[in-house]
């Protein structure tokens, strides 16, 4: 990015603290804040001053684009509006350090292996856009991010969703220009302004591999009808060893090779299968490039996105003089809080950070202190928590969020330590309970409770294959949980793992074939892979288990998509009596009156859904067509002339 900044909108800084510039690129402008509402950093992309409205338009549609998506491999869009000077602004989660075309352009090595994982995560974030119906169309190295590069398992986020396209609105351009994404990795259907389909995203999605790998495009070229025409023309040059030497394996070549044919019917037909493919392979690289147990090396053949249970995901490279003398504060806070407690009761004691916890098994003497004693470890032991949360703060990010725990913080039993877990996840301190789970796993790397608490805290720091890679240990340890096996299906649905998803649900009802929620969510797991048949046998087998306002709600969903909404209608009904504020529901049931013509009542529906969630813009925009057959025009276009600053991201 050049740094033709826009300067930082002063009627934001009332929320978003100490914003610094990240970079600069086109009309837009990229800071990184501290959310002062979500206690969270995040990155601000600012279009402004007063855009034209073509840009200002695309900048509107990149937000409901990504606020339309939910997933860990792609970048969250948390707020959008316009403010002062009509300048445009999008908040964004703050992904990592670096785009993963700044780490090839600065010469960084990235091993076959690495590549392989970063390829497969990005095939991950493409299968969920495709599943919900949108095209990215400038799939590059630029628009993938990258966080904690030089770890082993480096995380992703697909980001920069400008020209994305929803499939089946109508086809325009949304650029200046005849051309829409970046020229070097455009299909050749792109070039010749077609009305392209998933499959040239694949594309560019080969030309991203071609170069992560090689260190330069496929195709190179000054002007974009000599680009045009080596993409239609030219063969794929040879991609046998990467830029640094690597020999790089066949299979992968050949998954090279198929996403860049010429013709979209010659590539794959989804990125699901190409995820397939690099998942197989990604597990036979594993396998070869270091040694494991028997049985992990099946276990990871079966799950290849498992990491070794006895390697912290949270782990992040020693931050060297910083962290030593953090630790050295800590250690010298704790002594003079012992000191001050024992000037105050003559006595001995231990002493917590966290809490009124005490490690047992610890200090000397009776520990009982009087009540100003005890008023003092308290406040001290609170505020050097926040002390610690604090210095960490900037460090962690989406796979460093470890607590770096003093040693005097570690003493005592391991169900002491456990319970000391368990009790940072009841206050949702998961940051804390994962530094107490680390230093019990290492050591016992077998202990099912550890494993079981540390996939919970992981999955509610958004660390997915974190846990995964728990929740898949403790499954080697006790592989007849079906609690157990429904958690891990509800993970491998979060990185759309579907078959995977069916596959432990598949198990887990096996054990408790009388357990309504199991039917529940493989009967979702069906409907989005498009067995409807099976989806709404296992909806209805949950409801006559025990009637619940989800399985309703997804069995009404499978009504309208086989046209049948008198059965929708009834159903999202029932929903609604479990749920009666849900705006969801209500813009549902909305639509399927709306299907059958009775458009007064779906206007009803539209009205209270715009009354429980006003910042949807589909509540207005199906509102106004209903408006439109009841020949009531006026309203219609209110409805359609919301200002685009009222609408915020919400699904």
């Amino acid at each position: 990015m050049s740094d033709a900044r826009v300067a930082f909108p002063t009627s934001l800084t009332g929320r978003y603290k100490e914003p610094r510039f990240i970079g600069a690129g086109g009309a837009s402008t990229v800071y990184a804040a501290h959310d002062s509402n979500l206690n969270k950093d995040v990155a601000i992309k600012i279009l402004g001053p007063r855009p034209s409205g073509q840009k200002l338009v695309r900048f509107q549609q990149e937000a409901k684009v990504i606020g339309r998506l939910s997933h860990p491999n792609i970048v969250t869009a948390i707020d959008f509006g316009v403010v002062d000077e009509n300048f445009a602004y999008m908040v964004m989660d703050l992904v990592g350090d670096c785009s993963l075309e700044a780490f090839i352009s600065r010469g960084e090595e990235l091993s076959v292996t690495k590549s392989i994982e970063i390829f497969r995560q990005i095939a991950i974030a493409m299968t969920h856009a495709h599943a919900h119906n949108v095209l990215h169309r400038d799939l590059k190295p630029g628009n993938v991010l990258l966080d904690n590069p030089a770890a082993t398992h480096p995380w992703i986020k697909v980001a920069d969703f400008g020209v994305a396209k929803i499939i089946g609105t109508p086809f325009f351009v949304t650029t200046g220009n005849i051309f829409i994404g970046t020229p070097s990795y455009m299909s050749p259907e792109q070039f010749r302004a077609q009305d392209v389909d998933e499959r040239s995203d694949i594309y560019s999605f080969g030309c991203l591999m071609f170069e992560t790998l090689k260190g330069t495009v496929p195709f190179a070229g000054d002007v974009a009808a000599e680009l045009a025409e080596k993409h239609a023309n030219e063969p794929v040059p040879p991609c046998t060893v990467t830029a640094y030497g690597e020999e790089i394996p066949t299979r992968l070549q050949e998954i090279i090779r198929k996403c860049l044919e010429k013709k979209p019917e010659n590539r794959f037909d989804s990125f699901e299968t190409v995820e397939r493919y690099l998942s197989a392979l990604s597990a036979e690289e594993s396998s070869t490039a270091r040694p494991v147990v028997q049985e992990r090396a099946k276990l990871a053949a079966r799950e290849p996105y498992l990491v070794s249970s006895t390697t912290s995901q949270y782990q992040a490279a020693d931050t060297g003089a910083t962290r030593k003398l953090m630790i050295a504060i800590t250690t010298l806070v704790v002594s003079l809080a012992a000191l001050i407690c024992y000037s105050l009761t003559g006595e001995h004691s231990t002493f917590s950070l966290i809490g009124s916890e005490t490690p047992s098994g610890t200090g000397s003497g009776d520990s009982s202190k009087d009540g100003s004693g005890k008023e003092l470890e308290k406040q001290q032991s609170v505020d050097l928590s926040a002390q610690i949360e604090e210095e960490h703060k900037e460090r962690r990010s989406w796979r460093n969020r470890d607590i770096q725990l003093p040693a005097t913080m570690l003493k005592g039993s391991t169900d002491d330590l456990l319970d000391r877990a368990k009790r940072q996840i009841d206050k949702k301190r998961y940051s804390f309970a994962c530094g107490y789970l680390d230093h019990v796993l290492k050591l016992e790397p077998n202990n099912f409770r550890a494993l079981k608490l540390r996939g919970d805290a992981r999955k509610n720091l958004n660390d997915v294959n974190g846990a995964l890679s728990d929740i898949t240990a403790a499954l080697f340890l006790r592989p007849d949980d079906s609690d157990l096996l429904y958690r891990r299906a509800m993970l491998r649905r979060e990185t759309s793992d579907l078959n995977g998803t069916i596959e432990d649900l598949n198990l887990a009802i096996e054990k408790e074939p009388n357990n309504s929620k199991y039917f529940c969510q493989r009967g979702d797991s069906y409907m989005e892979i498009g067995k409807t048949k099976e989806a709404f046998e296992d909806l209805t087998r949950s409801i006559s288990l025990k009637p619940s306002e989800a399985a309703y709600r997804s069995r009404g969903k499978l009504s309208q998509l086989n046209g049948k909404f008198r059965d929708a209608i009834d159903d999202f009904s029932r929903a609604m009596e479990a749920n009666p504020g849900s705006a969801e529901l209500r813009f549902l049931r909305g639509n399927s009156y709306n299907q059958l013509g009775e458009y007064q009542k779906a206007v009803a529906d539209y009205t209270a859904a715009i009354s429980r969630n006003g910042g949807n813009a589909n509540f207005y925009k199906m509102r106004a067509n209903a408006y439109e057959q009841l020949g009531e025009p006026g309203k219609a276009k209110a409805d359609r002339s919301v200002p685009i600053d009222d609408f915020q991201i919400g699904r």
